[in-house]
């Protein structure tokens, strides 16, 4: 039973660390950074993975083509919050207050 706990407890850390790398890239994308830095590329290694899927299928809708605002890391800190509730409940891990 503690590795089931443990393995819960490690998929909510993955899932903070996911949405602050999204939170970050998000408030970053407001300065002049150039994309040579290494900074930046690991940072967009991380969270493009979550937020292309999103662009695409908001890219399919009408609201999604005519937005000249990028709305994909609320959606994707929405949906991290509802994985991480899940995950949460089905691992019976108490999970971390700053993750939801």
């Amino acid at each position: 039973m503690q590795v089931f706990n443990i393995i819960g407890l490690a998929i909510l850390v993955v899932l903070q660390i996911v949405k602050y790398a999204v939170i970050l890239r998000a408030l970053l994308s407001f300065l002049p950074i150039g994309q040579d830095n290494q900074f930046i590329n690991i940072l967009y290694q991380i969270t493009e993975p979550v937020l292309a899927p999103i662009r695409t299928f908001l890219g399919r809708t009408e609201w999604g083509r005519n937005s000249m605002l990028d709305v994909s890391p609320i959606i994707a800190i929405v949906l991290i919050w509802v994985v991480a509730s899940a995950v949460s409940s089905i691992f019976g891990v108490q999970a971390i207050s700053s993750i939801l």
